[in-house]
């Protein structure tokens, strides 16, 4: 069981940070619609 939080809360770090590095990147197109998949 705590494997499995511990998992999930990287995955989820993981995911915040992504959402952030497509946010600051200015030739994506879609970048707003990137970020708010990856941070919701």
């Amino acid at each position: 069981m705590e494997n499995t939080k511990k998992r999930l809360v990287d995955k989820s770090v993981e995911a915040f940070i992504m959402g952030i590095e497509i946010y600051n990147k200015p030739t994506i197109k879609y970048r707003i619609e990137g970020f708010s998949f990856f941070y919701l």
